[in-house]
């Protein structure tokens, strides 16, 4: 376990994406940090993983928040203990980013504002956002604001906000999070294969005693070379069965990421309980629909207009979406 402490964000200024949180929001800031969770996501896209409020992503919870002066502080703890030992071996940068949402905004200014996660993050558009190791067992690492207490010891309607400077692409990017993250993904699915290979191979060896009895006993009895012939033929099927299974898995596991990441970009949590009853062609099929909508959620995280493709309208109006012709019209 490890307990980071930093700043989470400074109050009453403009970030990198061109929006903040105003002092009068703090005592909203701090009552929604203290009940946020810490993530991270892939570094393609720093937060995907908070558009869809992915689980397994977390790896800690916020423990405490406070305001110090004109900065919103906050400390985590770090139960995934893979993330603690990189954070402790600076594998990754002691910087992160707050995700949240906002009921509106004036001119860059968030009203309502509500944290819904710290995420580990590269390049955070606040760049006072950064954090360091205030206590990890072990270690024994402390900070002047923070004493560990050890048993063995004496006492010692919302609109998506993130403040990194990247926007998630429409599709694609490593849910996993990192590459070691996706090569343990592949170990955890190779160990299956090999299971599964196991279970072939003992259906198999009865298979081939079954029918190694069947020749010996039954009258006008099977040639021992078409016994070894119907045992390849029954295991190249077992074993076709399963690598095509296998196929569609890994082929609807990547239709899905698809699928939630267009989803994300319009600001859209995913179930994916119901996909995984369909085919990995059909989700594709959902996420190329969806890819074609209007990503309302990202214009809103970086606060930019966009106009009618045209560009010809002096009105004010940003217009409206023609559903029948497929364009803008001005208003």
């Amino acid at each position: 376990m490890v307990i980071i402490e930093g700043t989470a964000f400074p109050l009453d200024k403009i970030n990198e994406n061109g929006w903040g949180i105003p002092a009068s929001e703090a005592e909203n800031a701090v009552s929604s940090l203290r009940s946020s969770v810490v993530r991270i996501c892939s570094r393609d896209t720093p937060h995907g993983c908070d558009f869809s409020e992915n689980p397994e992503n977390e790896i800690g919870r916020i423990i405490d928040a406070w305001v110090e002066g004109d900065l919103i502080k906050a400390r985590a703890e770090i139960t995934d203990s893979t993330a603690s030992r990189k954070i402790l071996d600076r594998v990754w940068e002691p910087t992160w980013s707050v995700y949240g949402r906002a009921i509106d905004t004036t001119e860059g200014w968030v009203k309502g504002f509500s944290a819904r996660a710290m995420t580990l993050v590269r390049d955070p558009a606040w760049k006072e956002a950064v954090f360091s190791v205030a206590a990890s067992k072990g270690y024994l690492v402390f900070s002047s604001r923070y004493t560990i207490i050890d048993s063995n010891h004496a006492p010692q309607g919302e609109k998506h906000m993130t403040n990194t400077n990247q926007t998630p692409p429409a599709g694609g990017g490593n849910p996993a999070g990192n590459h070691e993250d996706v090569i343990a993904s592949k170990s955890a699915e190779i160990k299956i294969l090999k299971e599964e290979l196991e279970k072939s191979r003992a259906e198999v060896a009865g298979l081939r005693e079954q029918l190694e009895k069947t020749s010996l006993t039954a009258a006008g009895s099977l040639p021992a070379d078409k016994v070894h012939e119907l045992i390849a033929s029954q295991s190249v099927k077992n074993a076709e069965e399963m690598f095509n299974q296998w196929k569609e898995e890994q082929a609807r596991n990547a239709a899905i990421h698809k699928y939630s990441a267009a989803r994300a970009r319009l600001g859209l949590p995913t179930d994916a309980t119901a996909l995984y009853a369909m085919s990995a062609k059909q989700i594709e099929a959902l996420a190329a629909e969806t890819e074609q909508l209007t990503p309302f959620a990202a214009r809103v995280t970086s606060f930019n207009v966009h106009y009618p493709a045209d560009g010809a309208s002096s009105k004010s109006s940003v217009g409206k979406w023609n559903e029948a012709q497929k364009k803008w019209e001005d208003l």
